[in-house]
């Protein structure tokens, strides 16, 4: 069972910012280091997982993180990241440090149109 996905970044800030508008992320809390500076910004997906956003001089994001598109309505489509590249289950976008991130309802049809940005 997976516990938690931590992302490095040089961008704490704006990438929590980031990641607090996407659908099916709930920001629980910062992390502080002992000198009382933001070292990371976690994030509830599901009960038992939790996203990190971890301030690094490095950083080494994964090759792509997909959440499940249950938690998606289609209201929410137009305030989404703009879509970069899509298949008939999952769409796709990336955050400010450029990871690839998406949606998925992969063995099924993604439920919405949706459309590449240009």
């Amino acid at each position: 069972m997976l516990h938690h996905i931590a992302i490095s970044t040089s961008n704490l800030l704006p990438m929590v910012e980031f990641y607090s508008k996407l659908p099916g992320l709930n920001f629980l809390e910062w992390k502080l280091d002992e000198d009382g500076n933001k070292r990371s910004g976690w994030f509830s997906i599901q009960p038992s997982l939790i996203l990190m956003i971890e301030a690094s001089g490095t950083p080494k994001g994964p090759e792509a993180i997909l959440f499940t598109s249950d938690c998606l309505s289609e209201a929410m489509i137009p305030d989404l990241p703009p879509i970069l590249s899509k298949t008939k289950s999952s769409i796709y976008f990336q955050d400010p440090d450029g990871n690839k991130l998406g949606y998925s309802a992969y063995p099924h049809l993604f439920p919405f149109q949706v459309s590449l940005s240009e």
